[in-house]
């Protein structure tokens, strides 16, 4: 099927409006963990597994949803997810206890793994080689608007009305969308076919043994990481370490977002004159240049709540090109196993990231060492993927 400007355009936005609200369930989420912790009275390891278990949510159900939409299309299995999230976020408005809210934000992680995964095989499937690159790098600059609006709303939302209002908002939002796909998003999958677990089977292991899709896939998946670390860990060491109000917790979380838009569009110019491997490389660079200087910081008591951020910078540019960058590779690695291989990668992701972060919750003292030495591990391993990638391209 062909899809004229204005289609493409109109698919594009409902993927946009999808993914911004499954990511509230992240996002908007955070500035409200202290007051959660404190209505439910435990410790900052198990709310810290609040987040954790959103994620592993989204893991399980990316890799069900990647398969399933190759097989049987995108639009009826975007339409269970939202389903799913709309249900779990009203129900997290209702918990009783820290372990209902588990099960709920699971349920609702298991809705919100649709967005990711499924998102970019659509825009996949309606934009082709440059104009996807393109379509991908304007989504992560729009996703990051908004994680700029997100943390802050959420901030104030939270209290204004309380958490658990605050998940109703969640449920709305989520309902409106769903109402809005219903008429308004078409089946973009051009070719469906049946399932086969051992046609499956194959198609994992051509994605598992192309060269190009398993580094950048690494690279992907640790930097993900990186960054649901720093936003489970960062709203409690504002609030808790250096005496932040949630509103001001909020508004510092927003500006980080804003510099990561920023990135983004700084990486929009780039693409034209760099590869993607070099923006990768300078870019793991500057982000350890942050976490070196964040550390030494930290180390002679010089630290403030908006000097994180500010030191922040090159780390959340650093992230915004590698995101656009890294999953344009991996998507289309393999055009025709672009749903697979997106739903990998989210489902890599998530479950990789949900257990980094309950790791280094575990070494939370509310001060940035566990969250900045994890930080310089990630960069290490994915520049050493990187650079050995291209030291085997050059014997080759």
């Amino acid at each position: 099927m062909i899809f004229s400007k204005l289609q493409k355009k109109n698919i594009f936005c409902i993927v946009v409006f999808a993914v911004a609200v499954f990511d509230l369930a992240i996002f908007f989420y955070l500035p409200l963990l202290s007051s959660v912790r404190q209505e439910f009275k435990v410790s900052q390891s198990l709310i810290q597994f609040s987040a954790a278990v959103n994620l592993l949510g989204i893991s399980i159900s990316s890799i069900v949803y990647g398969t399933l939409s190759d097989a049987w299309g995108r639009r009826k299995i975007v339409l269970f997810g939202m389903l799913s999230f709309t249900i779990a976020s009203y129900g997290i408005s209702l918990a009783t206890s820290i372990y209902t809210l588990f099960f709920f934000r699971f349920l609702q992680g298991v809705g919100a793994g649709v967005a990711w995964s499924i998102g970019n095989a659509i825009i996949h499937d309606i934009y082709k080689e440059k104009d996807f690159q393109k379509a991908i790098i304007s989504f992560t600059i729009m996703m990051g608007i908004v994680t700029v609006i997100s943390p802050s709303l959420g901030g104030y939302v939270g209290g204004a009305i309380g958490w658990r209002q605050s998940f109703n908002v969640m449920a709305i939002s989520g309902l409106a969308i769903l109402m809005y796909s219903i008429f308004f998003l078409p089946e973009t999958l051009q070719t469906k076919s049946k399932i086969n677990f051992q046609h499956i089977f194959n198609n994992y292991r051509t994605l598992f043994t192309n060269y190009t899709y398993i580094k950048h896939l690494i690279i992907k998946v640790l930097m993900v990481s990186l960054a649901f670390v720093n936003i489970s860990n960062l709203p409690l060491i504002f609030v808790e370490g250096y005496q932040s109000s949630v509103e001001w917790c909020g508004a510092l979380m927003a500006l980080g977002s804003a510099v990561f838009v920023l990135g983004g569009v700084i990486n929009g110019r780039l693409v034209n004159y760099f590869s993607t491997d070099k923006i990768i490389k300078y870019s793991l660079l500057s982000s350890a240049l942050s976490s070196l200087t964040l550390i030494s910081m930290e180390w002679f008591g010089l630290l403030t709540a908006i000097g994180i951020q500010i030191i922040k910078i090159p780390y959340l540019i650093a992230i915004a090109l590698i995101f656009g960058n890294a999953t344009s590779k991996v998507v289309s690695a393999i055009p025709q196993l672009s749903g697979s291989a997106s739903a990998s990668m989210v489902t890599l992701e998530a479950l990789i990231g949900a257990f980094f972060v309950k790791l280094v919750s575990n070494f939370y003292n509310q001060t940035i060492y566990p969250m900045e030495i994890f930080a310089l591990a990630a960069v290490v391993i994915s520049y050493l993927t990187l650079t050995s990638s291209s030291i085997r391209s050059q014997s080759s």
